[in-house]
């Protein structure tokens, strides 16, 4: 079994974006040599997809399509990969865009159901337990 490692929110928005550019070719070199040398199974993690998602958005004034355009284009090249098929607890109802966008990186949404005073602990506890 290859060895995985996990990339951070600034080395997937750096791939998404080639920036800063003076960089960008070293960064896909070195992830290149890790990957095809060394055998390392690059991942990112669903929270740093979020994560790199709203920083297109607010911090490189990517639109929504072209934030989703750019991450897929990355996370479907061969040299990083989603986490994906990890089970994610949400809140039951959640928010619908938040829903979306982990659906969309791979995740398998636990819903966890809420009372009207916070999380219903008892159905919490399963859940973390089986998931």
């Amino acid at each position: 079994m290859p060895r995985r490692c996990g990339i951070d929110t600034s080395i997937l928005v750096r791939l998404a974006t080639g920036e800063p550019a003076q960089d960008f070719d070293r960064v896909v070199a070195a992830l290149t040599h890790l990957v095809e040398v060394e055998h390392v199974a690059l991942f990112a993690s669903h929270m740093v997809i979020v994560e790199a998602y709203v920083a297109l958005q607010h911090h490189y004034a990517v639109s929504k399509p072209d934030a989703k355009a750019a991450l897929r284009s990355v996370l479907t090249s061969g040299l990083v990969a989603p986490s994906g098929g990890d089970a994610v607890l949400v809140d039951d109802p959640g928010y619908p865009n938040l829903l979306f966008s982990l659906r969309f990186l791979g995740a398998r949404l636990i819903g966890v159901p809420r009372t009207p005073a916070g999380y219903d602990l008892p159905a919490l506890e399963p859940l973390v337990r089986e998931h």
